[in-house]
């Protein structure tokens, strides 16, 4: 089977992002830092959703596929995370399997959606997705993070619906790419206007860091009542966010170097699961120890060691070697029965 390769491509500059954000993320308060996170918080982890769902529609023959790799994973390094936090005090976190630790959110809640989609069918696509949207506002009033990422699963959840209801992504690309140069002007607008806001101004950065990332509920101020300015700067922040996504994607493709064909992205894309995985450990330890440094300096530190990271972890020669981590059927004993 052709590989798709604006898919890995898209997927490897996410990776990217994902990882040299995990190593400032603790420096927000910073200006700098701030405006950069917001900026990439506003397409990151949306767009690695929306092309999660579009990968998701074989879903309903593969069902064992996600205990094994999803559930199982999950469960792994919810024990790996655990007792590496606890051995080093890198993060603070209390003893409760069922809520995610770290980056493992985002592992539950693929768990989780892929665990619906096969109810779609009997609904159609506008009310599912207008449905999920309505759901997507008002779940920070009665669900937080505490339980299985729940208030990420449902916030995030009409973004992944939209990805599982695009047919042919590269088709939808070259209907958009009509219009291309409206989707890059209108990224570059977004990444001004967001870095802008957030480095000018601290309340601001707070906004819309609160706008953009559902890590609290409405309810995060430990206020008797929601307040519906709390609502109406999430609900603005998810519109962005979908906004942002798919400028970032029409861009990505409009960019030669990434639209169809191999590049250093490529490999990074291909095996994100295990940069994803494993970079956390790496990123934890490094922004304990960038505190000092001036702003330049923790720069020139984390954007080569990103690099770095995305490149060794993606080697196919890691993969395999760490496979049974994350792939139940893959560990050593269960192999060696196969093959008997």
């Amino acid at each position: 089977m052709t590989r798709n390769y604006h898919i890995d491509n898209i997927k490897g500059l996410l990776m990217l992002t994902v990882v040299f954000t995990h190593m400032v993320m603790n420096y927000r308060m910073l200006p700098v830092w701030g405006g950069v996170i917001n900026v990439v918080y506003s397409f990151h982890m949306p767009a690695f959703i929306l092309v999660s769902g579009y990968l998701s529609k074989r879903v309903d023959s593969h069902r064992k596929k996600e205990l094994d790799t999803l559930l199982w994973p999950f469960i792994v390094f919810q024990i790996l995370y655990f007792a590496y936090c606890k051995a080093t005090g890198l993060l603070s976190i209390g003893l409760n399997p069922f809520s995610p630790i770290y980056l493992n959110w985002y592992i539950i809640v693929l768990f989780l959606w892929r665990l619906v989609l096969p109810y779609f069918k009997y609904f159609s696509k506008t009310a599912v997705i207008s449905s999920l949207f309505v759901l997507s506002a008002l779940s920070g009033a009665f669900v937080d993070n505490s339980f299985l990422s729940m208030y990420r699963m449902l916030y995030y959840f009409p973004l992944f619906a939209i990805g599982y209801y695009i047919t042919d992504l590269d088709a939808l690309v070259r209907r958009l790419s009509v219009f291309r140069w409206l989707f890059v002007v209108g990224f570059l607008i977004g990444v001004t206007a967001i870095f802008y806001l957030s480095f000018s101004d601290s309340s601001l950065n707070e906004t819309i860091n609160y706008a953009l990332t559902p890590n609290l509920n409405y309810d995060r101020e430990l206020k008797e009542f929601i307040e519906v300015k709390d609502v109406m700067i999430r609900l603005c922040g998810f519109v962005t966010t979908v906004l942002m996504t798919f400028c970032f994607i029409v861009t990505c493709c409009s960019i030669k170097g990434l639209a169809g064909r191999a590049s250093l992205l490529s490999d990074t894309g291909r095996n994100s699961i295990a940069v994803y995985y494993i970079h956390g450990f790496v990123a934890l330890f490094v922004v304990s120890q960038i505190g000092s440094l001036s702003v330049l300096n923790q720069f020139i530190v984390v954007l080569p060691l990103t690099i770095l990271l995305c490149w060794l972890l993606s080697r196919d020669w890691v993969i395999h070697l760490l496979k049974p981590l994350f792939d139940f059927n893959k560990m050593p004993i269960l192999s060696k029965k196969g093959e008997r």
